[in-house]
């Protein structure tokens, strides 16, 4: 067990609510035999648990990252691409050139659109764009598509289709801007 009695202790002592204590418990002796930890922020009164293979808690709210983050994108990103194929479109992943987007998908005629592939474990409550995503979304409104793809286990649900999702530039410097999941899925279409 490691504790961390009181983490910002010099905040604490100047009574600046920004302190916590934080509890790990191992199976062993490195970092990687954590299997539970906790998190009691003073300032705000919130509690943060997390278990290994159950999941992260704030507040005894799930977070939503039950899975490994890598398993859910390749089964947003295979929803995806089915999905573009059973529309008539032939789909491209560029996901390792970060472009702004993940896939390019061509039409009969040519022409191309371009989508932001999002995968979120069921119950998620937010998702993180980068800077660079929502240029190209701005750059390019009418052919930038925002897919959003819950991941339930080991499946992934219908894709939802955002169409201009960004009204406006990110503030100057900031790297990404993170929106609340739940209002983005409701201006979404399944095609």
């Amino acid at each position: 067990v490691v504790v961390d009695p009181i983490d910002g202790s010099l905040n604490a002592k100047r009574s600046i609510p920004f302190f916590s204590v934080s509890i790990a418990v191992a199976e062993g002796a490195t970092m990687k035999d954590v299997f539970f930890g906790f998190v009691h922020d003073f300032g705000t009164g919130e509690e943060w648990t997390a278990t290994k293979g159950e999941g992260a808690f704030l507040n005894g709210e799930p977070l939503g990252a039950l899975r490994p983050k890598e398993r859910i994108e390749v089964l947003a990103m295979l929803a995806v691409m089915q999905k573009e194929r059973a529309l008539g479109f032939e789909p491209r992943d560029v996901s390792a050139e970060k472009c702004g987007y993940d896939v390019e998908s061509r039409d009969s005629s040519g022409r191309l659109r371009f989508i932001e592939v999002k995968g979120r474990v069921v119950d998620a409550k937010i998702v993180t764009v980068t800077t660079n995503e929502i240029l190209t979304g701005l750059n390019k409104p009418d052919s930038f598509i925002l897919a959003l793809v819950e991941v339930d286990a080991e499946r992934a649900k219908e894709p939802r289709y955002v169409r201009k999702p960004f009204t406006r530039e990110p503030d100057f410097g900031a790297t990404s801007v993170t929106y609340k999941l739940d209002e983005l899925i409701s201006r979404g279409e399944n095609t």
